[in-house]
């Protein structure tokens, strides 16, 4: 936290064991959702509010998936660097990787191949965050809302198992990728910086890959998972929130 170095807004007493691991941990101490109200004043007036919200328990202690501290992440690297996060990420990853197909936002030529999600307010969503905090924030948010495809996220998985090297480049230094991928102790669970290794959402993929694997589940029916060591990766998008054309 260094007394709010990133974020003013969490520069208080309360705040002093809130770091940026123990965000991409989950153990932050902060609520698993934020208040939608807050969320709908748009950020940054909302982190102010967001500051204001009781702890659940004290950082560094529990793990609690927390959608708050990634939303929080998203406003964290916007004014670190200077760019929303949509920006940024198409800059430092999407692009070096050559990822067509991946957007927060996705184009009239890649809504053919986007799978619709539910329906809300009578709508069928398509081609937008399934969310409603991330649609709040205008579809980009620092805890849902980018669309891909599985070719995309395979030039992903394997820049990271070769190091961060990608066709003879290196995108990322080896050295944060081991760091990315290294466990640590996440109260009862095991995680690494922003990945699942061993906690209740890794049951359904986990026990299938070597124990140091990395991965992330998602909710409406996505999942990828990585054995660093042995270099095999998984990717799976399906989509269990469809009204099935019922809704």
């Amino acid at each position: 936290n260094e007394k709010g170095r990133y974020l003013g807004e969490f520069g208080g007493k309360a705040w002093d064991a809130l770091t940026v691991r123990r965000l991409l941990t989950h153990t932050g101490g902060l609520p698993a959702l934020p208040p939608t109200d807050v969320i709908r004043r748009g950020f940054p007036r909302a982190t102010g509010r967001l500051a204001r919200l009781q702890l659940h328990s004290e950082p560094g202690t529990h793990f609690r998936y927390s959608d708050t501290g990634f939303i929080l992440l998203a406003e964290l690297i916007r004014r670190v660097s200077g760019q929303p996060l949509d920006r940024f990420l198409s800059e430092r990853l999407v692009q070096p990787l050559g990822m067509r197909d991946t957007a927060f936002h996705p184009g009239a030529s890649m809504l053919p191949r986007v799978a619709p999600t539910e329906v809300v307010n009578g709508q069928l969503l398509h081609g937008t965050v399934h969310d409603e905090n991330a649609r709040l924030l205008g579809g980009v948010a620092g805890h849902a809302g980018l669309f891909s495809t599985a070719d995309d996220l395979a030039r992903f998985c394997r820049m990271l198992v070769e190091g961060g090297r990608w066709e003879g480049r290196q995108v990322f230094k080896a050295s944060t990728i081991r760091s990315l991928l290294m466990p640590l102790q996440a109260g009862q669970t095991i995680r690494s910086l922003g990945w699942d290794m061993a906690s209740p959402f890794s049951r359904t993929l986990a026990p299938f890959f070597p124990i140091g694997s990395v991965g992330h589940t998602g909710f409406t029916g996505t999942a990828l998972w990585i054995d660093p060591g042995t270099k095999p990766y998984l990717i799976l998008l399906t989509n269990r929130v469809h009204p099935y054309g019922k809704g």
